[in-house]
């Protein structure tokens, strides 16, 4: 048999066997190339050129390619990004290709596309991604793209298509604080996807993904690309919040630190010709225990129990938004004001906070046309059993509140123009103020009708509040308010309000004595209505029940209520700047041509206590059963209106006053007539003891008061009655007056025990130093101190003269009474009759260079009436109608007295007078030498002081006899002193009144 070699056994082959060979060697090399040269091909692209191409560093452990089934596996793909966080990563990628599939069509069919473990990390800084350099480097070519791709029919057919275990990681480094979210466990399963253009198949998917912290998404329906159609159910279950917390926090400075989402909802989305169409209906949202919480953590900021939507309906090209019902329950608020009064939650409203979070964009926009109104609307909203609790972080307010038992509801709610939405409110206020509001609320534009109730709220819960700035504290009271409210933003922003408030049981104390200072069964302000259109108020009555007031001086004597705000220069400062803004809003308003009317004013059964601590022993009254009414005030009256008030001071003694007050336009002004009658007056012992030194034995005061107050002149008469009025012993005083108060009033009481004055007072209100109760006080003194000052001018009025009958003059020398003060005498006498309190008292007078120069010549006519053994009025009467000393009798007398004085003798004294005056001769003569001679012995006797005290002490008896024996004036009521020699001024003697 012959040898043939392997080349000539070649050259004997056939064409198809030499067709067979080809193709199990190009077989052979395909499987060569899969196994041993195309994974490291690949690997190198990738790694080189793609990475070049994306600019970023890709890396890949292997590939394994099959090519026997036409699959491919990709291991430990990543897309740098951080060296510890890669962009893009996956464990395996699989794809199994079918091309039998795609072999007589135009489509590409893939048996399983599988991705297993990937891992996705997206980071946002400001407004960029860390992936945006990769689109920015692929945006240049989108358009290109485009234009090549025309028109072509591509369809993409997977058999199954599966993601496994997939991780989606996003953080948000644009805020404040990194911001981070995690899906992990993401499954999605696709079974025959079919990508097509222009085809009507639909594709069946179910996507699943866990939650961190726990929770699963699910999404399951069937889909198409083009043209777009998405048909599924997203269920959402258990899904924990506080997982997003951190994006919360970036836009709105508080932390989820609790709650889960439960979701399910049917979501179509359709193409329709140029507009995609979004519906999602029968969805039913569910947020259970969402916990929100700022930097404090106790108490907590929010808590809601339950969140629960159901029957949502949304329509995008409708622009439509449907919630059947939005039921919120049990939501716990814990809000307060911190120590400088801001609220809790004031940082969640601020924009400043959202700006520092936030990286603004300042990208120009394109102006658009204005869009169509959107049509939201909620069928039935519903909060329940929620509760507020509020607490103040002052230091000095303990107490905070709770409004508890709130239900909320509405229906219809919309953002839908001229669209009424009923709303109710009931809540519980410090678990006993009853609160309730029903009404409709328009949102656009914005109204409200409202009818609102408070009842019983009780007010000692506000009690710190009153503290901050007064002593007062409230130990009792309700609060009771009904009203309506009509609100509009349409034109100037109309508001309409009525109003019915109710104070009932209230009482205050002072914190610096524990005494309750003000108290009433009831205030009631009815029908108060108020219209900002019309720029009206109306007050229709404001009654005040069996009020209660203390008012009381302490030691100090300061009045509690002038000091019952705390001396606080900020509270200061404060008040006086709110004055001012009242009064300059007041200004404004009437400016504005504000009317308001107050209809009556009513005090029923007040009770008015006042103590006062400053004098010893206290002193306390009462002004009991008051009643006081004032008729219709309003800012538009030009007539008086008319005021009355009636009560009993101490119980018993009956006081009143009616009068008119001038219209708003002409205050201050006034007129009012007042009576008190019987009023005790020793009960005013404290004031009188402190004030004139003396306690008031007795007496009842009557008053008849008649006041007008007109273009800022005041004028009043004041009818003041004493009756028995008589001070009582005498204490000390520090502050006594230094008048003769006890004598005044003896000089005004009358026979009766009456004093009966009328006191006229004027004065002038731009007077700085005008006071009322001054002006009063200084007439009623000034009365007195003149009485007091100037007695017998008063006494002198009472008997029809106006002369002093107090000074009684003598005769030089001479103790008689002249007829004139005869007179003056009986008119005294008269007077004191009427006023039997006085008493007359004096003391004698005598003035020595008057009364010694006739008291010696009195002397020298005792002498000689002594020589002749007769009296003196026997020797005035002898001598007639001449002089005494002219009688020759009596000039013997007076002769030998000259000769005792050893004066010169009757020759001597004749030559000396002829010698001055030759032309006297005989009986002119002698009758000039015994004048001269009676003159000159008259001058050498001596007056002493005790000599004018006897004179002075005469004069004062003759007085007190004349008094006593001729008037018949009680002697008990003359008092006569012994002179003095410091009473040696005059010969009048000066009469003094005092009262017994």
């Amino acid at each position: 048999m012959p040898v043939t070699t392997f080349s000539a056994r070649l050259k004997q082959l056939r064409w198809h066997q030499w067709t067979l060979l080809g193709l199990v060697l190009v077989y052979l090399i395909y499987i060569a190339l899969s196994y041993l040269y195309l994974p490291g091909k690949l690997k190198q692209v990738v790694e080189a050129d793609v990475s070049e191409f994306v600019g970023r560093q890709l890396t890949v452990e292997r590939f394994e390619y099959n090519p026997f089934d036409l699959s491919l596996r990709v291991y430990d793909f990543a897309v740098a990004d951080k060296p510890d966080a890669p962009l893009l990563a996956w464990q395996q990628f699989y794809v199994n290709f079918t091309p039998w599939g795609s072999l007589f069509s135009w489509d590409i069919k893939f048996e399983a596309i599988q991705l297993d473990q990937p891992l996705v990390n997206i980071e946002k800084h400001g407004d960029r991604f860390n992936f945006s350099d990769i689109i920015d480097k692929f945006s240049g070519d989108e358009a290109a793209v485009e234009e090549q791709q025309g028109d072509t029919r591509i369809a993409l057919e997977v058999v199954n298509t599966a993601i496994n275990q997939g991780v989606f990681r996003f953080t948000d480094l644009s805020g404040s604080k990194p911001a981070r979210s995690e899906m992990d466990d993401i499954t999605i399963e696709v079974l025959d996807l079919y990508l097509a253009t222009g085809d009507e198949h639909l594709n069946p998917f179910n996507i699943t993904a866990a939650i961190p912290g726990g929770g699963q998404i699910k999404l399951a329906g069937e889909y198409r690309l083009d043209p777009l159609y998405v048909d599924t159910n997203v269920e959402a279950m258990g899904i924990e919040l506080k997982e997003f917390s951190d994006f919360v926090n970036n836009v709105v400075p508080m932390t989820v630190t609790g709650g889960r989402l439960g979701l399910n909802a049917h979501v179509l989305v359709q193409q329709q010709q140029e507009d995609v169409a979004v519906n999602i209906d029968n969805t039913d949202v569910t947020v259970t225990e969402l916990a929100l919480d700022d930097a404090i953590p106790e108490p907590p900021m929010a808590r809601i129990n339950t969140i629960t939507i159901s029957g949502l309906q949304f329509d995008l090209l409708q622009q439509s938004l449907e919630i059947g019902k939005l039921n919120v329950d049990q939501v716990l608020l814990n809000q307060w004001l911190d120590a400088d009064g801001a609220p809790r939650f004031q940082h969640l409203l601020v924009q400043e906070v959202v700006e520092q979070n936030i990286e603004a964009q300042h990208s120009p926009v394109a102006a658009e046309q204005e869009a169509a109104p959107w049509k939201v609307v909620v069928r039935r909203l519903e909060v329940g059993n929620s509760q507020l609790n509020f607490s103040d972080q002052n230091e000095k307010i303990t107490r905070g509140h709770t409004v508890s038992g709130i239900q909320v509801a509405l229906d219809d709610f919309t953002l839908t123009e001229q669209q009424p939405v009923p709303l109710s409110i009931q809540a519980t206020l410090d678990e006993q103020g009853m609160l309730k509001v029903d009404g409709v609320v328009t949102l656009v534009p914005f109204s409200m009708q409202l009818e609102y109730g408070l009842q019983n709220l009780p007010l000692p819960s506000f009690s710190e509040y009153i503290e901050l700035a007064t002593y007062l504290r409230i130990e009792k009271g309700s609060l009771n308010l009904n009203g309506k409210v009509d609100l509009s933003t349409e034109g100037e922003v109309p508001v309409s309000s009525q109003l019915a408030l109710e104070v009932n049981d209230f009482q205050a104390e002072d914190l610096r004595t524990g005494k309750p200072v003000i108290q009433f069964t009831q205030i009631k302000a009815a029908d108060a209505v108020l219209e900002t259109q019309s720029k009206q108020f109306k007050l229709a009555a404001l009654t005040i029940t069996e009020p209660n007031l203390l008012v009381e001086i302490g030691k100090d004597k300061q009045l509690n209520w002038a000091t019952i705000a705390r001396p606080d220069p900020g509270v200061t400062e404060a008040v006086a700047s709110a004055e001012q803004e009242v009064a300059a809003d007041a200004q404004q308003a009437a400016a504005s041509g504000w009317n308001y009317v107050i209809g009556k004013v009513e005090i029923n059964n007040g009770l008015t206590r006042f103590v006062d601590n400053s004098v010893s022993p206290v002193f306390q009254t009462g002004l009991h059963s008051m009643a006081f009414e004032l008729d219709e005030v309003a800012s538009n009256n030009s007539t008086p209106v008319p005021f009355s008030l009636t009560s009993k001071i101490d119980r018993y003694a009956p006081f009143n006053v009616k009068g008119t007050l001038d219209p708003i336009a002409k205050q201050p002004g006034f007129e009012f007539k007042s009576q008190l009658r019987g009023l005790e007056l020793p009960p005013l012992s404290p004031y009188s003891a402190a004030f004139i030194a003396h306690n008031l034995e007795s007496g009842k005061l009557n008053l008849q008061l008649d006041y007008r107050l007109h273009d800022r002149k005041l004028k009043g008469e004041n009818g003041i009655i004493a009756d028995q009025l008589y001070l009582g012993e005498k204490v000390p005083s520090e502050d006594a007056i230094d008048a003769p108060v006890s004598l005044g009033l003896a000089l005004l009481r009358d026979v009766n025990g009456v004093i009966d004055l009328d006191v006229g007072v004027s004065g002038d209100l731009d007077d700085p130093g005008f006071s009322i109760s001054g002006v009063i006080l200084k007439a009623f003194l000034n009365v007195m101190v003149k009485a007091a000052s100037s007695p017998f001018q008063l006494l002198g009025s009472l008997v029809g003269g106006s002369e002093d009958i107090g000074e009684i003059e003598f005769a030089a020398g001479f103790a008689d009474l002249t007829d004139d003060s005869q007179q003056r005498l009986q008119k005294l006498t008269e007077a004191l009759q009427q006023r039997p309190q006085l008493i007359v008292r004096f003391h004698g007078g005598a003035f020595a260079p008057e009364d010694v120069p006739v008291l010696k010549k009195l002397r020298i006519q005792d002498r000689v009436a002594d020589d002749r053994k007769m009296s003196l009025l026997e020797l005035r009467e002898e001598a007639g109608d001449v002089d005494w000393w002219s009688v020759r009798a009596n000039r013997k007398a007076i002769l030998r007295i000259n000769d005792e004085l050893k004066l010169p003798d009757t020759g001597e004294r004749e030559d000396a007078l002829q010698a001055q005056n030759p032309e006297l001769k005989g009986n002119e003569l002698e009758a000039a030498v015994y004048q001269a001679m009676y003159e000159d012995v008259a001058d050498k006797q001596e007056i002493t002081s005790t000599d004018l005290l006897a004179l002075a002490d005469a004069r004062a008896l003759v007085i007190k006899q004349y008094l006593v024996d001729v008037t018949q004036l009680n002697h008990g009521r003359v008092s006569v002193a012994k002179t003095k020699k410091a009473h040696l001024k005059g010969r009048v003697v000066k009469l003094g009144i005092d009262a017994r």
